[in-house]
């Protein structure tokens, strides 16, 4: 397999002069205590509009919030829905703009009543008011993970269905722009199949991916097309050489084919351990042309829908866990369009001990991006809050939780040498740091979200041992600066 080491993110930020100014935050967005995830955003031409979603709060089911948000990321105003019983989940990563203004957004409603499932599809107005709600499937549990405005003007919505077939199929719906259903249809094949993910390709048609069962019974990737109107095409099983693979998601390529992301399993039925990234390419008909997995340290799996930037570049986010306690911290990665790496970057919260996910990620105009998920404050207090990355268009953003910086320019990635070596690595505390550059040299340590937490200036001798016992255990940075050179290598404290 193709092994690629994730670089701990050092963010850093400085305002040049004379160059358009760019506004990166990193910030978490709390709702009364609850449990929150950023779900879709929208980039608007002074800020931006954000879907959040809370789950089993202290006095609510689930709930969606709508949030304006100014250019640094702050709160304008905020508009809450469905404050009963009923439990609404979000499709992200897009809010789609209407042709007359207004907002819409799909998802999943699950009726108090009934505890039933239906797919859900919301028009909203600039404000944050619910215009109309329609509601797709039949007495069973339907929904919809996914959605794409279409080149007529309508939507593709794409998830799972239990309606009409109990063990599962992938459950697609046409709409018009109106919301009226054009068609809808049933893919897959036996077991059952949960569709993460939808899109169209260019000979108007769809393709749905997600999850599939087999006899017997392994969780495998599935995929399936139909054409214009709903008639199935093909329906496939992919898959690493053991069960329990991750969620997975398809993308049409401007090249003609598609793209498969998501995880391959080794027969662990822990979701936290033992699962390697992976991309997989296809052509129209779904035969694989070329498949890459990338095997890392700890598990690694691709959450996000892929995105293809103009130069044929792929940009996905991920779930990194970064320690054998499985501590998970959300990744960028981008690929050319062979499958390469070009650059893979960590980001954590203020919590560096707990969990952070990036689940979705977009483009912004000025070719950077916008990743959102979820992570947790430092104390548990406001236990997961949304959480909302702007960084530009090499995965850098400001350098604290709750920052507003500006930014012209930012310094290129540091290089990752030999010269520098760090030993034990993990280590509880004492570590021994060697290097081959003569001259005065500067080291410094940094944690996640770019705070100095040691620092050493001196001359040519070594090596140096370091006592970090007195931080917390997570993923940190070590820089060594000499004149004209800057190294850097990654290390973990542990328990």
């Amino acid at each position: 397999m193709t092994r690629i080491f994730s670089t701990v993110l050092l963010l850093a930020c400085f305002t040049g002069n004379g160059q358009a100014q760019n506004i990166l935050f990193n910030k978490p967005y709390d709702y009364y205590g609850h449990w929150e995830t950023a779900e879709a955003i929208k980039e608007l031409d002074n800020g931006y509009l954000l879907a959040m979603r809370t789950a089993d709060g202290p006095d609510v089911w689930k709930r969606i919030i709508f949030m304006r948000l100014n250019e640094a990321g702050d709160t304008l105003w905020t508009k809450t829905h469905f404050s009963d019983e009923t439990a609404v989940w979000l499709a992200g990563p897009r809010i789609e703009e209407t042709e007359d203004g207004q907002y819409l957004i799909a998802g999943i409603i699950r009726s108090p009543e009934t505890g039933d499932d239906n797919g859900l599809l919301l028009k909203f107005s600039p404000e944050g008011e619910i215009i109309w709600q329609k509601d797709y499937g039949g007495a069973g549990k339907d929904g919809f993970f996914s959605y794409r405005k279409t080149p007529d003007g309508g939507y593709i919505l794409g998830g799972f269905s239990r309606s009409l077939d109990p063990s599962g199929d992938f459950y697609l719906v046409k709409v018009d722009s109106e919301g009226e259903m054009e068609w809808e249809t049933h893919l897959g094949g036996p077991g059952y199949q949960d569709g993460y993910s939808v899109d169209f390709t260019p000979d108007g048609g769809y393709v749905i991916a997600g999850r599939g069962g087999s006899p017997p019974f392994n969780i495998d990737i599935a995929a399936a097309k139909c054409d214009a109107y709903g008639n199935p095409l093909w329906s496939k099983i992919y898959g690493g050489p053991e069960n329990n693979d991750a969620p997975h998601k398809i993308k049409a390529l401007s090249d003609g084919n598609l793209m498969l992301s998501g995880a391959f399993g080794n027969g662990s039925f822990q979701y936290s351990s033992n699962r390697d990234a992976f991309l997989i390419k296809l052509n129209q008909n779904g035969s694989v042309i070329w498949q890459k997995g990338y095997d890392g340290e700890f598990t690694s799996i691709h959450a996000s829908e892929l995105l293809e930037l103009p130069d044929g570049s792929l940009v996905v986010t991920s779930g990194d866990y970064v320690s054998a306690d499985s501590d998970v911290y959300g990744g960028i990665h981008k690929y050319d369009s062979e499958g390469n790496a070009i650059w893979s970057r960590l980001y954590a919260g203020e919590n560096l001990t707990t969990d952070n996910y990036l689940y979705d990620i977009i483009s912004t105009a000025d070719g950077g991006f916008l990743a959102l998920g979820s992570t947790y404050d430092p104390n548990l207090n406001n236990r997961q809050e949304a959480w909302l990355l702007r960084l530009d268009s090499e995965g850098y953003t400001c350098d604290s939780v709750g920052c507003v910086e500006v930014v012209n320019a930012l310094p290129p990635p540091p290089k990752e040498e030999e010269e520098l070596t760090i030993s034990p690595n993990p280590s509880t505390g004492l570590l021994t740091v060697h290097w081959q550059q003569e001259g005065p040299v500067e080291l410094k340590v940094f944690t996640t979200t770019g705070h100095q937490a040691w620092a050493y200036q001196g001359g040519s001798e070594g090596p140096i041992t370091m006592d970090l016992s007195h931080l917390p255990p997570g993923l940190y940075l070590l820089t060594l600066r000499t004149e004209g050179q800057l190294l850097s290598r990654k290390f973990m404290l542990s328990d």
